[in-house]
């Protein structure tokens, strides 16, 4: 006998019928150890939804005591599918700046992926609204209001970094992120009918999943999933479809148009009862005549052509309404299409789908159970065909865990008791959702910076970073991720956004002290120049955002006469004349000198506390050389570098080109005045560069010291030298008489 403890319940409660079966999950291979499948005796439910809570109660616990029967054991809880026409999906699509982050963390990634989830929310409640509105216009004011949807699951469908699509965020730094999701959606009041049914039938919900994706579990396993497929479960009144591409499912869709229309027309036509309906579709499906009896009691035999002649309108339909879905969610054609579930056994249905695709009609194919690409062992008998796809994906979605676990979870967020329906562990991120806690309250918004110009250059002042919030479990401290229980209280403390950048003056230019100086022995406060935005300002002043700042130091002999307004020069038109390096210039005449503390000083002359200046009337108005070269922007000249070498141990200096200024061909002092229409030549120094030879020329060398036999030896830096051997800066060099070898005396003599 098997372990209780491994067995799995599957229940599919479709619109026609309802599938129990019991699988041993013990072992690598799953086992059915029994199946049941038993019609509804009314049409207690429609294109999925449960009309009739004890009618199908009573269908549900009648195959429950039929497997207890069987396996003799009890079973209590049952793995569930709820209807493909209540599920909803919604993309969204969210972004965020990253620069101040550095390294993404698995945290952050989580915060983004709820952010789009709750977007997607967002989305549908304002829809839901929008149509709620809309029906109690059109009723009395008490209609109901907008229905409630909770997620049940999401995917996500792309991240991006900068741009870039990346498979995964965590770990890498960048400017801004993007998080695409895919979020499923369930009305509240699918859940709470399906979980009434089974309460009433003495059995508890062990997991949940959809019934598009448990088909598409076990049809289209992983591995096919790099392949356009669509997935189409065609059941009594709803098509559901699952559409996979580049490894994952990207999206789900339902049409409330499936096989129930077909009898229905057959009932229309024939004047049939519902049962009788489906009976003659059946055997149509099989081939050859039918023979049937119409609620009047006439009998008739019809040919299979006939017949098909009657329901091709409605399978033109029908293959035209799942045409048009799969395209508008796969924004194409797919490769091939799937079709599971009993109403794919549907006469014309799969030609008629691939001609509304325009694919080969091999590409349109019916898969059963025997076709799935999985191994199933035991009492395969009662499931066979297309319809046993489905309560065998709900086993198996079970078994690997990739249901949505069902339970009445009820926890407390910030004295707020949410009520969870959805996953298997719940998580902390999960009662946020149900509780509509924005993600972005967790995660503290970086201070806007602060951008200004100083002196045309841009300056930017970052804000402070936030402090992100913080997640309490019974008081202990939590994430996203941490798992949650039934009665479980989560504090959220909002985060903290950093504060946004500001500045003064203070912060942006140098702080130069005032400078008290006299002026004709007028005291004066020379103080720097401060603007904002072209108004004058003090240090203390705050700067706005882009505003333009102006700063000048105002310490130079310069500033302080253009402060007092001193004009040097001799008023208009009267200028002096000269030549520069051969080009002829003018230059103001200047009437009057300037004194700091008792000696003329240049324009740019730096003023410190206490200067005293003086402005004189000039008996000579010639300008000095250094006021010519300030004027064309010539500091000084640069004298060129000396050389300096050791010869037998005595320093020697190799002099460079001196340069110097000339006047009308002589050299010149700074301070010498220059004649009018004088010839001001500037000659820059030069390095001095030297070979070996030179140095003769400083260090006397004693020639007559030569005598037969002897040699002139050179050496530069140990090594034995040319006469034209170059020197650098330090060199060592030795000159001496020394010994010739002798085969070098024999020639001398």
């Amino acid at each position: 006998m098997a372990n209780p403890n491994d067995l799995i319940f599957a229940l599919d409660t479709g619109t026609r019928t309802v599938t129990g079966l019991v699988m041993d999950d013990h072992g690598p291979q799953p086992v059915v150890l029994a199946s049941v499948t038993l019609e509804h005796r009314s049409r207690s439910m429609l294109d999925g939804q449960i009309h009739d809570i004890e009618a199908v109660a009573s269908v549900v616990r009648q195959v429950k005591e039929e497997l207890e029967q069987r396996l003799g054991l009890t079973l209590t809880e049952a793995a569930v599918a709820a209807a493909g026409r209540a599920l909803l999906t919604r993309r969204a699509r969210i972004t965020a700046e990253t620069a101040q982050l550095g390294e993404i963390e698995a945290e952050d990634v989580r915060r983004w992926e709820l952010e789009a989830v709750q977007l997607a929310q967002a989305q549908l409640r304002e829809e839901s609204a929008a149509s709620g509105a809309t029906r109690r216009e059109a009723a009395a004011p008490s209609a109901a209001a907008e229905e409630v949807y909770h997620c049940v699951g999401y995917a996500v469908v792309a991240y991006e970094l900068d741009g870039s699509r990346i498979k995964n965020l965590v770990g890498h730094r960048g400017r801004q992120i993007a998080v695409e999701v895919l979020a499923t959606f369930l009305p509240e009041v699918v859940v709470d009918s399906l979980y009434t049914v089974l309460r009433r039938a003495g059995l508890t919900v062990s997991s949940m999943t959809l019934e598009p994706i448990a088909a598409s579990h076990v049809a289209i396993p992983v591995d096919l999933r790099q392949l356009n497929l669509s997935l189409v479960d065609i059941g009594a009144g709803t098509s559901d479809i699952a559409v996979a591409r580049h490894g994952s499912i990207i999206a789900f869709g339902m049409v409330p148009f499936a096989g129930d229309e077909v009898s229905e027309r057959l009932c229309e036509n024939y004047l049939l009862d519902f049962a009788t309906a489906e009976q003659v579709k059946r055997e149509l499906a099989a081939g050859g005549e039918v023979t049937f009896t119409d609620v009047l009691g006439n009998r008739h035999t019809c040919p299979k052509s006939q017949l098909l002649a009657e329901i091709e309108p409605v399978v033109e339909e029908l293959a035209e309404r799942i045409a048009e879905r799969i395209v508008a969610l796969n924004e194409k054609p797919p490769s091939a299409v799937l079709c599971v579930g009993g109403g794919s056994l549907t006469p014309l249905l799969p030609a008629k789908l691939a001609q509304r695709l325009t694919l080969a009609p091999s590409r349109v194919v019916v898969r059963g159970r025997e076709e799935l690409p999985v191994e199933l062992a035991g009492d395969l008998e009662g499931l066979s065909g297309p319809e046993a796809v489905t309560p065998i994906g709900i086993a198996l979605s079970a078994r690997s865990q990739k249901g949505l676990a069902f339970r009445s979870w009820e926890v407390t967020v910030n004295d707020r008791r949410v009520r969870l329906f959805n996953l298997v562990a719940p998580r902390v991120a999960d009662a946020l959702l149900a509780a509509g806690v924005p993600a972005g309250s967790l995660r503290g918004r970086l201070g806007l910076a602060l951008t200004v110009k100083v002196n045309g250059e841009f300056r930017v002042v970052p804000g402070t970073p936030g402090q992100p919030g913080r997640l309490l479990l019974g008081g202990k401290e939590a994430g996203l991720d941490t798992p949650i229980d039934d009665g479980d209280r989560i504090t959220v403390i909002p985060a903290v956004d950093g504060r946004d950048a500001a500045a003064t003056l203070a912060d942006l230019v140098p702080r130069v002290p005032d400078i008290p100086v006299s002026l004709n022995k007028r005291r004066i406060v020379l103080r720097p120049h401060l603007t904002i935005d072209g108004r004058a300002a003090r240090y203390t002043d705050p700067v706005p955002d882009g505003a333009e700042v102006e700063f000048a130091p105002r310490n130079r002999l310069r500033d302080l006469l253009e402060l007092m307004d001193v004009d040097l020069d001799g008023g208009e038109g009267a200028s002096f004349t000269y030549y520069y390096n051969g080009s002829r210039r003018t230059y103001p005449s200047r009437r009057q000198a300037v004194l700091v503390n008792g000696q003329e000083a240049p324009l740019d002359r730096e003023l410190r506390p206490g200067d005293s200046v003086e402005v004189l009337r000039r008996e000579d108005t010639r300008p000095t050389v250094a006021e010519l070269l300030e004027a064309e922007g010539e500091q000084a000249w640069r004298p060129g570098r000396d050389l300096h070498v050791s010869v037998n141990g005595t320093p020697v200096t190799i002099p460079g080109r001196r340069g110097g200024v000339l006047v009308n061909g002589r050299e010149a002092k700074p301070d010498d005045p220059v004649p009018e229409g004088a010839d001001l030549r500037v000659e820059q120094g030069g390095d001095a560069q030297a070979y070996f030879a030179e140095v003769f020329n400083y260090y006397p060398v004693d020639l007559s010291a030569a005598s037969a036999g002897q040699r002139l030896v050179l050496r530069l830096n140990g090594a034995e030298a040319e006469y034209t051997s170059p020197l650098s800066e330090g060199d060592t060099i030795e000159v001496r008489w020394e010994p010739a070898p002798p085969a070098l005396q024999s020639r001398v003599r």
